[in-house]
């Protein structure tokens, strides 16, 4: 079997993942509201859903669908559309990354393709459970607008950092507006970074383009190598993104589903979803033996992501844990 096989089941694997979403969603009344969002552009308050991105009416259209349908986690002081929607193709970058390292090494065998395709299955499920509630939650914690100039300056300034060491982000508020959550943002954009390479990679491989790239002496090992370190570290950022997501699900007011029980098996399926990922990523690194300087990078650069961000709260948001949300009635 071609070990590029595992990487194109995946979105296969998606489609049918939303194809089932699709299916069930108009027994919950979620699919008429989505409906009603796109056609409008208004969450039910009056809220701009998405603003314009590219000017281009098609291309913003696909935009505010998936901003729908994906990831509308938002409540009134936090803008939930760019963070959420980037971060919905950034998980398919990390695993689509891994899946080519895999694939470019020597020897490829299934210890670490296997075990990505079932991890990702659990995404699939997971995120059909909680997008509805996702849906749910914006509708009355809608956004407040798209993140401000401010914000989108800082970016440039703050890319650097976020690649060199996740965790500045978060104990530098000087450097990134924190009532924006720009360092989400930027973590989120700097997933996107292992899927680009991938893409030209597999270009200057597969295809005619091939006559032009350089090709170097041990192909196979340098572009395993390069994906592997590049996997690892999108892994790591991703990681450090979603412990931003569990925090705010613990503690989130959901109405219609007051069952706390059903929220936590939400949370707790998308937390074991991650350690899934990361597992696979990690026991990938293992297997292969001459990668073990890759093992630490899981280990360091998660938890210190998760000691910056408490540390964070503690000193800069005046007591008050960050993206706190307040139970608002239902009109």
């Amino acid at each position: 079997m071609s070990p590029l096989l595992p990487a194109l089941f995946y979105p296969l694997l998606c489609a049918f993942g939303i194809w089932v979403f699709c299916i069930y969603s108009p027994q919950s009344g979620l699919a008429p509201a989505i409906e009603k969002a796109i056609d409008s552009g208004f969450m039910p308050d009056g809220t701009p859903l998405i603003q314009k991105y590219t000017g281009h009416e098609w291309t913003d259209g696909l935009l505010v669908t998936l901003d729908a349908v994906f990831f509308p986690l938002t409540w009134k002081s936090n803008d939930g559309t760019i963070e959420h929607l980037q971060n919905l193709f950034a998980g398919v970058a990390v695993i689509l990354t891994a899946m080519l390292a895999d694939a470019y090494r020597p020897k490829s065998n299934f210890l670490f393709r296997w075990p990505s395709i079932w991890s990702q299955a659990a995404q699939v499920i997971s995120g059909a459970i909680l997008c509805p509630i996702y849906y749910l939650i914006s509708a009355y914690f809608p956004p407040s607008g798209q993140p401000s100039v401010k914000a989108v300056a800082a970016i440039p300034y703050s890319i650097l950092v976020g690649a060199i060491l996740p965790t500045i982000i978060a104990l530098a508020p000087g450097i990134l507006p924190r009532d924006e959550h720009a360092h989400q943002i930027i973590l989120a954009i700097w997933q996107l970074i292992p899927a680009y390479v991938s893409f030209v990679q597999v270009l200057l491989v597969y295809t005619p383009l091939s006559a032009i790239a350089h090709k170097p002496k041990n192909v196979s090992k340098y572009l395993g190598n390069v994906f592997l370190a590049l996997a690892i570290a999108a892994g790591a950022l991703h990681f450090a993104t979603s412990v931003y997501y569990w925090k705010n699900l613990w503690d989130m007011y959901v109405p219609h589903f007051g069952n706390v029980g059903y929220r936590d098996g939400a949370k707790n399926l998308l937390i074991w979803d991650s350690i899934c990922i990361h597992a696979a990523a990690l026991g990938y690194a293992v297997f292969k033996g001459r990668s073990f300087w890759a093992v630490g990078l899981m280990p360091v650069i998660g938890p210190a992501a998760v000691i910056a961000w408490l540390l964070a709260e503690a000193e800069f948001a005046e007591g008050k844990s960050l993206g706190k949300k307040d139970a608002a009635s239902p009109t």
